[in-house]
């Protein structure tokens, strides 16, 4: 205990170079998000910084959380003392699987750490109400880094144009948008991509990346959202809906299919809400926030009331043909096909 006291004041007297540097540093780090590759990229800086006052080589420690034993190991680590170097780095990555001894092992660590160690721990997600949480962001308020990933298409693309520019070469935005349609907003899937497409690029001798060499060499990783699935079927896309119900193998056709019927039930409380001398806004009228029904009136305008009274009736056959004998995703096909073109053949004889 004395060592450490007294290697704690001494860190408070050394001045000058990389300590100077490093004494703007926080004891500890929270890189909190699913952008793996902006994880990444923060580690390689702080332990280029960290790693400014001497080798670290010897001076930094690496835990997965979840496999922590004893549980005062990762506290350990931050207590011991730097081999030839000012600061010491320790990793934890998937903070979010910590058990509850580990956690109140740093909890008790962070309430008193080490000058002399800097404490990054990474994970995909971390409520407010963990005790890590609570505890580092009270003491050190701008410890939190977020991490998490751009969800806003357009940043996405951007992501995916400033990537492509990193390997001296330039992606069509067709191209861009395809590529995230095809791999999700993941930044490091995106990363993977881009550089496996740069690679093709300079064997051709090209310079710019095109929707053709996307499709031919991307595979889906990507699968569409539910939500996704019914705006399609609301914009009357056959073949887009088709496509993303081929690409979701994991759900059941019968949540789909809920989701949609419900769907189906909104826009027609939308159609005749705008006939109303006074209409609700369609938050108040459907129940949650306004952003969340923005493209509602849009979707309703594509089709008539006896359209989608029609489509809640054949629901009820497709329903009932699923449930009977027949294949599912053939009944959801057919049902789909119905609703985008208005050409029904599930049903009564049709």
């Amino acid at each position: 205990m004395c060592i450490l006291v007294k290697v704690r004041s001494a860190g408070m007297l050394l001045r000058g170079g990389c300590m100077a540097k490093a004494a703007k540093l926080l004891p500890v780090y929270l890189f909190i998000g699913e952008d793996k590759l902006k994880r990444k990229a923060l580690l390689k800086r702080m332990q280029e910084r960290v790693g400014a006052g001497g080798d670290l080589t010897l001076n930094q420690s690496n835990f997965s959380a979840g496999e922590v034993e004893p549980p005062d190991a990762i506290a350990s680590a931050c207590n011991t003392v730097p081999f030839l170097a000012e600061m010491r780095l320790v990793v934890v990555n998937d903070i979010d699987h910590a058990k509850k001894p580990v956690i109140d092992s740093i909890c008790d660590y962070i309430e008193e750490p080490m000058e002399s160690t800097v404490l990054i721990l990474t994970g995909d997600k971390l409520a407010k109400n963990n005790r890590i949480y609570k505890t580092a962001t009270k003491k050190y308020p701008k410890c939190l880094v977020d991490c998490e990933p751009k969800k806003k298409e357009r940043d996405v693309v951007a992501f995916v144009e400033k990537m492509s520019a990193t390997r001296h070469i330039s992606i069509d935005p067709n191209a861009s948008r395809r590529l995230i349609d095809l791999v999700g907003n993941s930044t490091v899937a995106i990363d993977t991509e881009v550089n496996k497409l740069a690679d093709y690029l300079a064997a051709q001798g090209r310079d710019r990346i095109t929707q053709e060499d996307v499709d031919n060499l991307v595979a889906r990783t990507n699968a569409p959202k539910p939500w996704e699935f019914a705006d399609a079927l609301c914009e009357r896309n056959a073949s887009k809906a088709l496509a993303m119900l081929v690409q979701m193998p994991d759900q059941s056709p019968y949540g789909i299919m809920t989701l949609c019927v419900r769907r189906m039930r909104e826009l027609l409380r939308v159609k005749a809400n705008s006939k109303r001398p006074s209409p609700q806004p369609l938050g108040a009228l459907l129940g949650g926030p306004d952003w969340k029904y923005k493209n509602y009136s849009r979707f309703a305008s594509n089709f008539r009331e006896s359209e989608l009274i029609e489509i809640l009736d054949k629901s009820a056959d497709c329903e009932c043909m699923m449930k009977t004998g027949s294949n599912p995703e053939l009944c959801m096909q057919l049902w789909v096909a119905g609703i985008c073109s208005g050409t029904w053949s599930i049903g009564s004889g049709e």
